[in-house]
């Protein structure tokens, strides 16, 4: 068993993580090893953004994301109005995002929080 998972244990048993701590420590892995994670430059900016990682790796940066039609999602880049990128489709977003989690080696936690960033990405509604 990996020694922060010892720690982790041993602090929670002892009342020194807050009741959400492994979802913040889940969290707190899946930035560390995306930030460091050599990508297209487009995908960097989607990660950036759906992870909140700073600083910021790429040029345009994307502010915001958004699914339209239910599978298409799109990005709004720093100074722009409207969602004009194109990222690709919400189910290929999953399988790469939890297809790096898999190759990482890291747990269920992690997973979770991957698909939970990902269900948090609004929809929008098309004209």
């Amino acid at each position: 068993m990996p020694i922060a998972t010892l720690v982790e244990r041993r602090k929670k048993k002892m009342g020194l993580l807050p009741a959400d701590a492994p979802s913040q420590v889940a969290a707190g892995r899946v930035r560390y090893h995306l930030s460091r994670l050599q990508t297209a430059p487009q995908f960097a900016a989607v990660l950036d953004c759906l992870f909140d990682l700073s600083p910021r790796r790429t040029d345009p940066i994307f502010e915001e994301l958004a699914i339209v039609d239910d599978r298409l999602v799109f990005a709004r880049a720093t100074g722009e109005r409207t969602f004009r990128h194109f990222v690709g489709r919400r189910d290929q977003l999953v399988i790469n995002l939890v297809g790096f989690v898999k190759h990482l080696g890291l747990g269920n936690q992690e997973r979770e929080y991957v698909i939970s960033r990902i269900d948090g990405i609004p929809r929008r509604v098309t004209r």
